[in-house]
């Protein structure tokens, strides 16, 4: 009888180690899909951050060309101010392609050839097109603060999520 029951011990004690050992399996197995899924989710914040970066730059873009569409409004402005305080005869610089002038003496200060588009162009009155370019430079204020806003949307959400990512990728 105190055979058997060592025997009993014994299988109760193996039964028991294996379980152990089966549940420390199952805990292992566990804590490696939880690893593999927070590598997952890694990768994919790291995507996005990626991509957000490019979005952030391509836009940071957009707005330093709509600033230099905006400088080359307020130098028409100024130019066609310019040209309205111009005496007539007086000897200008008229441009001809890009660094290249020619001298031309100015025969009417009340008007300028605009071009519309489409190789198409009207004459206008010195005061019409001041406005024009006036409302240019508004609309193109708008499109920068729209464009600057998004822009720092952008920047906050890409630095959350290098904070989020940035441990990872120095010890990574």
């Amino acid at each position: 009888m105190h055979s058997k029951k060592l025997q009993v011990e014994d299988t109760v004690s193996r039964h028991s180690e294996a379980a152990s050992a089966l549940h420390q399996q199952q805990e292992q197995q566990h804590e490696q899909a939880q690893q593999h899924q927070q590598q997952q989710q890694l990768q994919q914040k790291y995507m996005h951050f990626k991509f957000l970066q490019q979005q952030l730059e391509q836009i940071a873009q957009q707005v330093q060309l709509m600033r230099q569409q905006y400088s080359e409004l307020d130098a028409a402005k100024e130019a066609v101010d310019e040209i309205g305080k111009s005496a007539l005869n007086k000897e200008i610089l008229a441009p001809i392609a890009e660094g290249l002038f020619m001298k031309v003496r100015l025969q009417d200060n009340t008007k300028v050839i605009l071009n519309v588009g489409a190789n198409a162009s009207v004459e206008k009155n010195i005061s019409d097109v001041r406005n024009i370019l006036e409302n240019q430079k508004q609309e193109m204020t708008v499109r920068m603060i729209e464009g600057e806003a998004v822009l720092e949307q952008l920047q906050q959400e890409v630095m959350k999520i290098y904070k989020e990512i940035e441990p990872h990728l120095q010890s990574g």
